[in-house]
């Protein structure tokens, strides 16, 4: 008897690209393996999700390094023969790392050799909320020029923006470059100064989160890491320093 060869999966590698493409514009780090053999979905700097694909008979094999202590190996007892069954293993994969793959990463880590992705990462960190607040004591023309360039990313930003900088940083923020930021973008922000600086720099989230970022918005390309929380702190401080401010622009 001749048996019919197995014809692998019932999708093909462009959708399962169309997937991770998803994945990677909600902030999750997705690279190709060499010769076209799969993808590697990278929840962590220390985990991976490898994803396996043999193009010849269009089978794939998710796999997940490394084991977590005093949890069994991961092992995926789904059949990926659909595009459902595939989503379905992706997400027990991550579910086994502890991640969420439905919202965006909650760290980051940013890298000075690679300015390019570090806008990119930091805009898609933020890009299930709007920004409603910057806590940025070196805030200045260089800032608003990363702030615009973030924006163009798909960072969404609230209309009456908050920003809180320092005297010092004043100097070199000028009203002409923030009345061209205001035109350019429709948006009313407004900036006052905080009298003792800080080195804290971070966003606050309209959805009750803040994403602490470690350099200031006018040197972003530093080895830094993004962090996105849901604690109250960074909203009550910027609350009180917001009302304890000078006004500025």
């Amino acid at each position: 008897m001749t048996f019919p060869e197995y014809g692998g999966a019932r999708f093909s590698a462009a959708d399962v690209e169309e997937y991770l493409t998803e994945l990677a514009e909600n902030g999750w780090l997705v690279s190709t393996r060499k010769a076209g053999k799969g993808y590697v979905l990278e929840p962590s700097e220390e985990t991976k999700i490898d994803i396996l694909h043999n193009p010849r008979t269009n089978e794939w094999v998710i796999q997940v390094s490394p084991d977590i202590e005093e949890k069994l190996p991961f092992s995926c007892v789904r059949l990926l023969n659909s595009m459902h069954n595939f989503q379905q293993c992706i997400a027990e994969a991550a579910e086994y790392l502890g991640v969420d793959l439905n919202h965006p990463p909650i760290s980051y880590r940013l890298e000075s050799a690679k300015p390019a992705t570090n806008r990119m990462s930091l805009a898609k960190m933020t890009c299930h909320s709007k920004v409603e607040g910057i806590f940025d004591p070196y805030f200045d023309n260089k800032a608003i020029a990363t702030l615009m360039t973030l924006i163009g990313l798909g960072m969404r930003v609230d209309e009456k923006l908050r920003i809180l900088t320092s005297s010092q940083a004043k100097k070199r923020l000028t009203e002409d470059m923030l009345e061209s930021f205001r035109k350019e973008f429709d948006l009313l922000p407004e900036v006052r100064l905080v009298g003792a600086k800080s080195h804290r720099r971070f966003f606050l989230l309209a959805n009750a989160e803040s994403l602490i970022i470690g350099p200031s918005l006018n040197s972003l390309d530093h080895n830094e890491v993004l962090i996105r929380e849901s604690s109250p702190q960074d909203a009550d401080f910027f609350e009180i320093q917001w009302k304890q401010a000078i006004c500025s622009f």
